[in-house]
């Protein structure tokens, strides 16, 4: 919260804290599902296990569903923090999304059910009938894997089937790509060793280290080998090292262009299917408003400046608020053509991060009467 509230030193608190948070969570095990025996043990988180047995509704265990529901959840929040930090702070990426072995968040119907019963039909266990809940998820008692949706958005060959990801998980993968996408440009563009985090085991690693091309083949066969080791690179020199780097960036960055236009025709194809125009099913929520990142993350690609990549932290905080609220303007050219409502990202103030850099969170959101109709003047939406 501090690195949206408040001044600069929290929000350098915030900065600094970060990895020995991500220390835990990977010692905790959050990157991987529970296991058999663990309290959050969940068959309809286990991909392998769905596709290989019938799911029966009579045998569905609410406390352990819930409970590696709460772990995803958890980590998805961290996996976005980090996220934000790179996007807003320049700061280093603390997690590699292809580390992320799980599936991507249920629909929120099944999250916010009350009961076992309400969240089981939410699910589709009670068949298609009971979801009368589920109105702007997949409708799925399972969702796709974080390793898996990547590998899609990245293989030129792949695509999404309808409905298959709801909007949390549609922006979850849209901040994946941008932090790669970030990689990219930074050992592109700034060529003068500044940036040391974009290797392809041509010499040290980083916490978040983007995968070679030999990587992708790994993950996309399902091998399990880690990334390249520096022996495996010869005796190469600084120049051929650096040369290598380069153009593996771009070839990557390619790929991440055209992961960057499958997600934006996945996000447009699905908008009709889940958010209906002309429905009252409203976006609320920043992670469900996914498509201001596109345009984010189009703008990063494109960059041709390294300063963006080395500006202090609130100075790129400032920068890249700025831009958001131009981006706003695409978006609602987008709303009109298509008819659906512009989220939660639209309703941010322009005041926000634009004064001395003392951050009021209220201007993040519209006052709570005025999106719901609420009788309760000045009460504002909550996180």
């Amino acid at each position: 919260l501090s690195l949206w509230h408040g001044g600069a030193n929290q929000r350098q608190v915030s900065r600094n804290e970060f990895p020995a948070l991500v220390r835990v969570a990977k010692a905790m095990g959050l990157t991987q599902q529970a296991s058999t025996g663990h309290y959050a043990h969940s068959v309809l988180h286990n991909s392998q296990t769905t596709q290989t047995a019938p799911i029966d509704a009579r045998s569905f265990d609410w406390h352990g569903w819930l409970e590696q529901e709460k772990r995803n959840r958890t980590m998805y929040l961290l996996l976005l923090t980090d996220a934000a930090m790179v996007m807003y702070f320049n700061a280093p990426a603390q997690f590699d999304p292809l580390e992320i072995r799980l599936m991507l968040p249920a629909d929120d119907a099944a999250w916010d059910a009350r009961d076992e019963l309400e969240c089981a039909s939410a699910l589709g266990l009670h068949g298609p009938q009971a979801q009368a809940r589920n109105i702007t998820g997949t409708r799925r008692p399972t969702q796709p894997g974080m390793r898996d949706a990547i590998r899609t958005l990245m293989e030129p060959a792949a695509a999404f089937a309808p409905s298959s990801t709801n909007a949390y998980a549609k922006f979850i993968l849209v901040h994946a790509i941008i932090v790669k996408v970030i990689a990219c440009q930074k050992t592109i563009l700034l060529q003068d060793g500044a940036w040391q985090g974009f290797n392809f085991g041509l010499g040290g690693s980083g916490p978040a280290t983007p995968l070679s091309q030999n990587d992708w083949l790994d993950v996309h066969s399902g091998a399990t080998s880690g990334p390249l080791s520096a022996s495996n690179s010869g005796h190469a020199t600084p120049t051929d090292t650096a040369g290598s780097l380069q153009m593996a960036a771009q070839q990557e960055k390619k790929r991440l262009g055209n992961a960057l236009d499958k997600w934006k025709r996945n996000w447009d194809y699905d908008l009709e299917l889940q958010y209906p125009p002309g429905q009252s099913h409203r976006r609320f929520g920043f992670s469900r408003d996914g498509v201001h990142f596109f345009y984010l993350g189009r703008s990063f690609f494109q960059s041709q400046r390294p300063s963006d990549w080395t500006l202090p932290a609130d100075k790129r905080f400032q920068q890249v608020m700025a831009l958001l609220k131009r981006i706003k303007g695409f978006v609602l050219g987008d709303k009109e053509v298509r008819g659906h409502d512009i989220g939660s990202v639209g309703d941010i103030s322009e005041l926000y991060g634009l004064d001395d850099l003392t951050l009021n969170m209220k201007l993040l959101f519209k006052p709570y009467n005025s999106l719901l109709d609420s009788p309760i003047a000045g009460v504002r939406t909550s996180l």
